[in-house]
């Protein structure tokens, strides 16, 4: 996996691999909340931080190298991959 931010000390790395059903962007979300121990309702608008299909983009990236996408969110670094993981660095 690329590490973009090495000097970032990861809190939590979630494998949110997206189902058929759901786009990524809502993985992301659904996924950072259970860590978090909230429901994704009630935390802000990921697109006040990223725009979400961006997010959707990345995870239809196709070649053999994995891309990464990096935002910063409720205090944490976010830094999803095209193959489905999740960091969460904070930022305090």
């Amino acid at each position: 996996m690329n590490r973009p931010n090495d000097d970032c000390l990861t809190d939590v790395v979630i494998d949110a691999r997206p189902s058929s059903t759901d786009e990524f962007g809502t993985t992301v979300v659904t996924s950072i909340a259970d860590e978090l121990g909230t429901e994704p309702e009630s935390l802000p608008p990921i697109r006040e931080r990223i725009d979400p299909d961006l997010l959707n983009q990345l995870c239809d990236a196709e070649g053999s190298s994995v891309k990464t996408l990096s935002f910063e969110y409720l205090g944490y670094e976010v830094v999803v991959t095209s193959d489905g993981v999740i960091r969460l660095c904070s930022l305090a």
